[in-house]
């Protein structure tokens, strides 16, 4: 079974992307991701703390698609699919990615060779 995770971008990104100069992507940390990243998201939100988050309960996702901005299913030009494997855990994202600098984030990454 395949388990989508769709990702809407910006231009400047969504290019990186597709050119394989961007291999990690970056959200909030907020009860919002919280919810669709994590198994049975944490009822009580960031007050419970993200970071007792193990690695056995991040949601296993099969395939990443990246959208540029909200495009139609058939525009296939601003769709990119990236199929698995894909990490996702917390940390500090590269300030030249889109993180801004000393920030925690979700960041969900993949390898070179899997679009």
């Amino acid at each position: 079974m395949t388990i989508k995770l769709v990702l809407h971008l910006k231009k400047k990104w969504f290019d990186k992307i597709k050119n394989f100069e961007k291999l990690e992507e970056y959200r909030e940390i907020n009860d919002y991701w919280m919810k669709r990243l994590i198994k049975n998201g944490p009822k009580d939100g960031i007050k419970k703390g993200f970071m007792a988050v193990g690695s056995e309960q991040w949601r296993e996702f099969s395939e990443i698609h990246f959208a540029l901005a909200y495009p139609k299913r058939e525009d296939k030009e601003k769709w990119i699919i990236i199929k698995g494997p894909i990490k996702i855990f917390v940390g500090f994202g590269r300030t030249d990615w889109g993180a801004e600098p000393d920030k925690d984030y979700f960041i969900i990454s993949w390898n070179k060779q899997t679009h």
